[in-house]
């Protein structure tokens, strides 16, 4: 397979899912196929870059980025830009016709953008037009952009994936004590006060069941979420641990992870559950059926009902079944490695 010149674009060096697929693609990335060059606003996560040497900082203004990407596509011959958001996907688009160069623009969609809120067909008339390949993390967001307008050609489906070398399964032969978990920042979107209902339903069923819930995360509802669990009386079941720099060592210490965000594409929390043997329970919202198969991989719950989290949640309790965690992390292994989606992406850099 020849060579490439690529340039991945971030907002900045922070935490969040974006750019966790950002750091993950520039640690992975091979080096002898590809030559890789990254750039993004410098922030507390710079450590998490392997290739430091092929760094580039730009600051938040956009007249320093273009100007600083521009020099970089120039001194480095830049063939592909990968942009990870739509904004540095429209500045790619500026720079290839301001400098008329024969750049390739592929553009990772994560999340719904202020522009498809704004007016969606202006959204797919960008994409189609000035974007050569637009990559969707899950087949659900896929469907949505076709839906917007995006033209089929133009879209292709690269999963989330994980290292499995960073996640190493944990098979339990039984549950002991019981552990409850939810991974995710104290945002409203993540939906806290929520998982806080599921945990006061199961402690007050009538079938008593010994268990511990833990809180992962740091964030603006902070102290929301604690004077919430305190007005019920929950502080002996419900633990915040504040922010969790390492996921395996949460992940695997619970026995259920739970998802119940109001907005979410494709977490890349349910595939780390999954690889390490932790039983997932998700709503069904996003792409997560691409991962979660109810009742094989785990188990989706249709709606916000906090009836059928804490029923779900007994039921697992009651009847703990090892081939679900078995049949997860065979699912990840398969599809969500990375590994595979890396292999994916270099040929993509090559032939786009």
């Amino acid at each position: 397979m020849k060579s490439a010149n690529v340039l991945f674009l971030a907002e900045e060096l922070r935490v969040g899912g974006a750019e966790t697929y950002f750091y993950k693609i520039e640690n992975k990335v091979d080096l002898e196929k590809i030559n890789f060059y990254t750039a993004a606003v410098n922030g507390k996560c710079f450590d998490k870059l392997k290739n430091k040497h092929n760094y580039f900082e730009y600051e938040k203004n956009i007249f320093n980025k273009v100007k600083t990407i521009k020099d970089i596509v120039v001194s480095k011959d830049i063939e592909v830009i990968h942009a990870n958001s739509l904004r540095l996907a429209i500045i790619s688009s500026i720079i290839k016709k301001m400098y008329r160069k024969k750049l390739k623009i592929v553009y990772t969609k994560h999340n719904i953008t202020i522009l498809e809120k704004i007016n969606t067909k202006l959204f797919s008339a960008f994409v189609n037009k000035n974007v050569d390949k637009v990559l969707a993390v899950c087949n659900k967001d896929r469907e949505n952009m076709i839906s917007l307008g995006v033209l089929k050609e133009k879209i292709q489906v690269i999963p989330n994936s994980i290292d499995l070398s960073h996640f190493k399964f944990k098979e339990k032969a039984s549950i002991k004590d019981f552990k409850i978990g939810m991974l995710a920042r104290l945002s409203r979107e993540k939906n806290h006060q929520f998982f806080i209902e599921v945990v006061e339903k199961i402690n007050s069923l009538n079938e008593k069941i010994d268990f511990k819930a833990f809180i992962g995360g740091d964030g603006p509802l902070k102290e929301e979420i604690q004077n919430n669990i305190a007005e019920k009386n929950l502080k002996h079941r419900v633990k915040m641990l504040g922010n969790v720099e390492n996921s395996y060592e949460f992940l695997a210490d619970v026995d259920v992870i739970l998802l119940v965000s109001t907005r979410e594409v494709f977490p890349m929390t349910l595939l780390e559950a999954m690889a390490v043997g932790a039983v997932v329970i998700s709503v069904d919202i996003g792409g997560i059926r691409d991962c979660v198969i109810d009742e094989k991989t785990g188990y989706v719950i249709k709606d916000y009902d906090s009836d059928s989290f804490a029923t779900k949640i007994t039921e697992v309790y009651k009847n703990y079944d090892k081939n679900i965690i078995k049949d997860a992390r065979k699912l990840v292994e398969e599809r969500f490695n990375l590994d595979i989606t890396m292999g994916e992406l270099e040929k993509l850099y090559v032939e786009v």
